[in-house]
């Protein structure tokens, strides 16, 4: 079975045939056409039946591959997220170059028919061998040319955008992102899978607004805490966010022991939420729902995500959901953002305070699993 680089590599390799075929079935494909439209174009094909020809499951192969990697659309599909990373470079610049035959003015010009990694970290050089330069002759000949190309810059910069490849009189601009080099990488998510949790630190208190974005993975096991402060005592303060015993949304925003939950009426699901809870209200994907109680005093204890914290004993109550943000403000000033992310050094997954400039690990059990790398 192909993996999902081969597969793409596969469907590039035959763009030429690919564009032919498209043209017999009646669709207009122009000469310069990018090669990552032609996904589009298949829908311009009426009253064709596809057969089972190679070329006929390559255009649909294409359109499958194209249409949910250019959009993100990772999980409704069976891709890994190890196989989408293979591939994620490529997919940045798939084609920037026409497909690859003589010109009929016997044009001679330079083009890339396949090109490679478009992402960095300051410091790296341009990674030509990725790439496959092609110049083509006025006869129609054509000649690779990567390995004979020189780089503008070589080294990259945070600030730069462009390469130039250029081989004699002819250049080609190629596109590039490049991050600053820090010792977290940015993830889409992380995932707690019934054992992790993340100790903050934070002391809750009047003042305090806690933001969201999170998807249950399991909304059947009980008692699960997005993030949880519970205190004993007469002055203890109750700040949690959950999926109660009944599979409805809990929280509490409340002071003392017999703080006052509130069950909102929306079973719970597996799809994207997000969440701002404060002193006077939650708001659940845009719903206002009223908080009972206010908090009067700094809390007793530290937040945790993932887990609940009574009396600070160890975490009980474990969540099976994906974290793709948490903040928490102060008068409407953030105070902390914990950023999704692994560290390069040993590839440790946690919450990274992009205010504090943090790294809060797992505080459980196993490890935390990871989405894809955001670059940015």
């Amino acid at each position: 079975m192909m993996t999902l680089e081969q597969k793409l590599a596969k469907i590039i390799n035959t763009k030429s045939e690919i564009r032919q075929k498209l043209i017999s079935y009646g669709v207009d494909v122009p000469f310069e056409t990018p090669f990552k439209d032609y996904a589009n174009l298949i829908d311009q094909i009426e009253g064709v039946e596809f057969t089972e020809t190679t070329l006929d499951q390559d255009l649909l192969q294409m359109v499958d591959l194209y249409e949910f990697l250019t959009n993100e659309t990772y999980e409704d599909h069976s891709y890994t997220a190890e196989e989408i990373l293979q591939v994620h470079d490529l997919l940045d610049s798939i084609n920037n170059g026409p497909v690859v035959e003589a010109r009929p003015d016997n044009e001679e010009y330079l083009t890339m028919p396949l090109c490679g990694r478009t992402r960095y970290v300051e410091g790296e050089n341009f990674a030509i061998d990725t790439y496959i330069i092609k110049f083509v002759h006025a006869d129609g000949t054509i000649e690779d040319v990567t390995s004979k190309c020189t780089i503008s810059p070589a080294e990259l910069a945070v600030d730069d955008e462009t390469v130039t490849i250029t081989y004699g009189d002819y250049s080609l601009t190629q596109q590039v992102n490049v991050i600053e080099n820090r010792p977290y990488m940015k993830l889409s998510y992380i995932e707690s899978t019934g054992t992790q949790y993340i100790n903050t630190g934070y002391f809750p208190n009047p003042n305090t607004e806690i933001y969201a974005e999170f998807q249950y993975t399991d909304k059947d096991t009980v008692q699960q805490r997005l993030f949880d402060v519970e205190a004993t005592g007469t002055t203890g303060n109750f700040v949690a966010f959950y999926v109660n015993g009944s599979r409805k949304w809990a929280f509490s925003f409340t002071t003392g022991t017999s703080g006052t939950w509130t069950t909102t009426n929306v079973d719970v699901n597996t799809s994207k939420h997000t969440i701002r809870l404060n002193n006077e209200k939650l708001v659940l994907d845009g719903t206002n729902y009223t908080n009972p109680g206010n908090i009067t005093q700094v809390s007793d204890y530290e937040m945790r995500i993932f887990a609940n914290n009574y009396a600070d004993a160890e975490a009980g109550q474990f969540s099976k959901v994906k974290l793709s943000a948490f903040k928490i403000y102060e008068e409407g000033i953030l105070v902390h953002d914990y950023v999704p992310c692994y560290r390069k050094s040993d590839n440790v997954i946690g919450l990274w305070d992009a205010i504090e400039n943090v790294m809060h690990e797992n505080a459980g059990t196993s490890s935390f699993n990871k989405g894809i790398v955001i670059w940015e």
